[in-house]
């Protein structure tokens, strides 16, 4: 699922609410786009084997983080596709 908005320079900015390590990185790749994170993080993902997920959070916006804590899907979720044993 995705939503857009506007950013300061008229450019349609996409929230990602979920995806996979493989897709994001396919399409980062296709779209030479930039990313609000480290491309380190897609590369450990990618060989992970005991890391199921990470949920990336605008740490900014008040009750983010606490609601992330408490199991709440604030942000965008990134499975690695890594299975708990």
């Amino acid at each position: 699922m995705t939503s857009t908005r506007t950013v300061p320079d008229g450019k349609k900015a996409q929230l990602i609410r979920e995806t996979s390590a493989a897709e994001l990185s396919k399409s980062l790749a296709k779209s030479k786009g930039t990313s609000p994170f480290d491309s380190a993080l897609l590369e450990v993902m990618a060989t992970a084997r005991n890391l199921e997920r990470v949920q990336i959070v605008n740490g900014l916006a008040p009750g983010r983080i606490t609601a992330a804590l408490r199991g709440e899907h604030v942000g965008t979720i990134i499975h690695t596709g890594a299975r708990q044993a």
